[in-house]
């Protein structure tokens, strides 16, 4: 039986923790992304762009997740054919969101990833919104392209945590966002 993330995080007992249905993960998506909309809303040029030399500041943890979110979105509009050759089947159980989380937590990460911000010195706030939008609301359109099924069927590669099934890969990217959503508030305060 699958269940929405509300449902995992204690609401309802009853049910498998573990699968999450798509309109569940699609909701879960939209809601964290524009959540940091919400919080950098108002907010000036300078705060949006101020570095800590130590921490990223808000564009650059913006930057990183549609980074992030691009890749995610053409992963999920490749052929699954692809996906099945380059990255396997899944046979193992639904990993939970806590188990995301904790393994993601507890993990020690390359020095170079891939993933850092990349901006240009033209960017604007505004352009790195309707990047930021436009990459979220790929993967959300593009989790229509997948039945069920193919969830928990198909694999995609995690940096830090191996490969996932894509239902868990989509768990753990409402995870990122949520994670770097906490980082840009403390870049903002």
């Amino acid at each position: 039986m699958a269940v929405g993330l509300g449902q995992i995080r204690g609401v309802k007992q009853n049910v498998n923790p573990y699968i999450v249905d798509k309109e569940a993960l699609k909701t879960e998506l939209r809601e964290t992304y524009k959540d940091i909309l919400i919080t950098i809303e108002g907010i000036n040029e300078d705060a949006f762009y101020k570095n800590n030399k130590e921490k990223w500041s808000a564009a650059q943890n913006m930057a990183h997740l549609t980074l992030s979110a691009k890749v995610l979105s053409r992963a999920l509009k490749a052929p699954k054919i692809a996906l099945a050759f380059r990255f396997g089947l899944n046979s193992k159980k639904q990993r939970s969101l806590d188990w995301i989380r904790e393994t993601y937590n507890n993990a020690t990460f390359p020095a170079v990833t891939g993933f850092e911000p990349r901006m240009s010195s033209e960017t604007s706030m505004v352009f790195e919104k309707e990047q930021f939008i436009k990459y979220h609301e790929s993967i959300i359109a593009s989790l229509d392209q997948w039945s069920e099924w193919q969830l928990s069927l198909f694999k995609l590669p995690q940096l830090v945590l191996g490969k996932l099934s894509v239902r868990e890969m989509n768990l753990f990217f409402s995870f990122h966002i949520e994670h770097h959503h906490k980082a840009i508030k403390l870049a903002l305060d």
